[in-house]
């Protein structure tokens, strides 16, 4: 599975705040979006998305 470019993302989708697809503030029912992911200086992100419904903007 290829994840979103983290590169695109804020700091508030790269942090889990967020959704990494669509950007909807994530409530208790947020999915993991992937295995963990690192950037270019090694960092490791945990990327999370809506339920099954959301829709990528």
């Amino acid at each position: 599975m290829t994840g979103p470019d983290l590169a695109r993302l804020d700091g508030r989708q790269l942090t889990g705040i967020t959704c990494a697809r669509c950007g909807r503030r994530l409530g208790a029912r947020a999915r993991r979006h992937g295995p963990p992911v690192r950037d270019d200086r090694g960092r490791e992100y945990q990327l999370w998305r809506c339920l099954e419904a959301c829709v990528s903007r």
